[in-house]
């Protein structure tokens, strides 16, 4: 599916596309303080340099489910949308805008995205006073308070329905056909789920921004058959409205046009990540290692005979 079959103008019309900021209006989520009773920490399943944090497997008690913590340090997410782009106002990693794009698309139904459970605050100590065992619970009352310690900061948990598989990039190492047909045709059934989920996002004015195979998860463990793969889409901090400005997402996957000192169609940038993620799991390799203008990309070129643009003197 070619970018602008999959992003046509008949398609993204303004009158059957919301705009972000309306499809966001009134969804500000308050920070609820974590329940110690509730969830129970199993163990952490990666570190998330990029957010400062890390996510945690945890338990929730009261629906006896798995569930997933995004764990980051408050004093960076900041309490709200407005205090975070106030503090960082060049930043392209918008935590909250992540958290109300996840709320928004799963309370819409869309059933490829992770479920928001809530957003939570708590103390984290420092590795030292964690070691020293200078932070802990105390029952009192019926309640678990926090013990804190010199060293402990606030953190702010985000809260998603678990996906028990491994990502589409560890899926494409372990599970696919060695390359051929058989290869191609047992991606189909993925891309397919993938093309869709893309569409309904982009139905409701939304570009995710950062389309990556690390960013679509498996809802459930060790599932091999492509046609039972259940696709989970995460990781909206880098979202935006039809129309962008700035780089975004990860250099194999961004759009030649990103690089340029001007706006760009976000929907068509998202095709572009899609067609990225279609090679390299027919093929097994990344088409190249960035789009960059002096990159080994020749979309870059494609785009500027194509389209006739100037490139920013930034960028000669």
């Amino acid at each position: 599916m070619g970018r602008n079959s999959m992003a046509s103008e008949a398609y993204l019309t303004e009158e059957r596309h919301m705009s972000l900021e309306s499809a966001l209006e009134g969804r500000t989520l308050s920070l609820e303080p974590w329940d110690y009773q509730r969830f129970v920490l199993i163990a952490t399943l990666q570190e998330a340099p990029r957010n400062f944090g890390r996510v945690e497997l945890c338990k929730d008690l009261i629906t006896d489910q798995l569930v997933a913590a995004k764990a980051m340090p408050l004093a960076w997410t900041c309490r709200s949308h407005q205090e975070f782009i106030a503090t960082y106002p060049d930043s392209f990693e918008l935590p909250w805008r992540d958290i109300c794009v996840t709320h928004y698309l799963s309370k819409e139904g869309i059933a490829r995205v992770c479920d928001l459970i809530g957003v939570f605050k708590r103390w984290k100590p420092c590795p030292a006073a964690a070691e020293n065992g200078c932070f802990g619970l105390q029952e009192t009352a019926g309640a678990s308070d926090v013990i804190l310690c010199d060293g402990a900061y606030e953190e702010l948990c985000m809260v998603l329905s678990y996906c028990a598989g491994a990502d589409l990039f560890l899926w494409l190492e372990k599970s696919l056909p060695t390359l051929g047909v058989e290869r191609e045709w047992a991606c189909r059934p993925v891309l397919r789920q993938v093309l869709q989920a893309v569409c309904e996002i982009h139905e409701r004015g939304i570009a995710h921004g950062d389309l990556s195979l690390e960013n679509i998860l498996l809802a459930h463990e060790e599932e091999l058959d492509p046609d039972l793969v259940q696709i989970r889409i995460i990781d909206f901090g880098a979202c935006s409205g039809r129309f962008a400005e700035g780089v975004r997402g990860k250099a194999s996957y961004q759009a030649p046009e990103m690089h340029l000192c001007q706006e760009y169609d976000a929907f068509q940038a998202d095709a572009f990540s899609v067609g990225v993620m279609m090679f390299t799991l027919a093929v097994g390799n990344y088409p190249w290692k960035s789009t960059r203008q002096h990159g080994c990309c020749q979309s870059f070129r494609f785009y500027l005979s194509r389209f006739q643009i100037n490139i920013c003197c930034c960028l000669l």
